[in-house]
């Protein structure tokens, strides 16, 4: 069973839905741009449908298809049978904060991306912050701008750390407090466990 917490409203998907957007089904080599995501294979129990505007960040676990918008982070988690956490944004979906699960498929725009991981951007796709990946696959005519970094298992990278800490850079050189959702950033750990952040620390 999905679990979210959230401000808002998500919309059930159907459980045979099938987006065409490529990731694989499985951990095993797949092969990215010519697999479509089937609903019910990836366990994908939620989405954010066309013109919805969700207020404030995201956490839940299983899958996830983003058609709107998010004024937030959204993170993802494994579900309790251990199936790999997915994000589906398509071409319409847009997500002003982080997205982190351990597959991330992006035809839409993001401001920072992990994919502890698979990603798969799609030739629509913007990525305007940073980019932190264990195995990336790209369609040409993506744009992405910042740091780009694949993550190697043993390597002690936080990449989620990095993002807040830009994140603040950012917000101090434009006089700002950098915030996330309601007063906190949700951040994923390098040991994958999920944390939230004060914005201030």
């Amino acid at each position: 069973m999905s679990t979210t917490q959230a401000q808002g409203t998500l919309t059930p998907v159907k459980p045979l839905v099938t987006v065409a957007a490529p990731v694989a089904a499985t951990d095993k080599p797949f092969d990215p741009m010519s697999t479509a995501i089937d609903a019910k294979a990836e366990n994908i129990k939620s989405m954010v449908g066309h013109g919805v505007v969700f207020a404030g960040s995201f956490r839940g676990t299983a899958g996830m298809i983003v058609h709107g918008t998010i004024e937030g982070d959204l993170i993802v988690d494994d579900d309790e049978n251990g199936k790999a956490g997915t994000v589906l944004i398509t071409e319409t979906g847009v997500v002003k904060g982080m997205v982190c699960a351990q597959r991330i498929v992006i035809c839409g725009s993001a401001d920072a991306v992990v994919a502890r991981k698979y990603l798969v951007i799609g030739k629509s796709a913007k990525i305007k912050g940073h980019t932190f990946f264990e195995q990336m696959a790209s369609e040409a005519g993506a744009e992405i701008e910042g740091v780009i970094r694949r993550l190697r298992p043993g390597s002690g990278v936080d990449p989620v750390a990095e993002i807040i800490t830009h994140r603040h850079r950012v917000a101090a050189e434009q006089g700002q407090t950098a915030t996330g959702g309601a007063g906190a950033i949700t951040a994923l750990s390098a040991s994958g466990s999920l944390h939230a952040v004060a914005a201030n620390g």
